[in-house]
């Protein structure tokens, strides 16, 4: 939320970095239209409800797919490691 609020601390740190992978819930992908209105552009854009098949089902507290979500950006951060 501070970015697209233009919270100058989180604005700054955010353009210190050279990658970034967005996490959308859905496809209306807010995390990258929040970066978008820093222009910055994800160099992965992850929606969990596509690329994980993780239905929608708005119980915040559920966490059942926790580990493969994890999993899957950690791998996704390694793969950019290594470039």
């Amino acid at each position: 939320m501070g970015i697209p609020l233009g919270l100058e601390n989180i604005v700054t740190n955010a353009r210190k970095h050279d990658k970034f992978i967005t996490l959308n819930g859905c496809e209306l992908q807010c995390a990258t239209k929040a970066i978008a209105t820093i222009e910055l552009k994800p160099d992965q854009n992850v929606v969990l409800t596509k690329d994980l098949n993780i239905a929608k089902n708005k119980n915040y507290d559920e966490e059942i797919h926790l580990e493969d979500v994890v999993e899957f950006i950690m791998d996704t951060a390694r793969r950019f490691k290594e470039e």
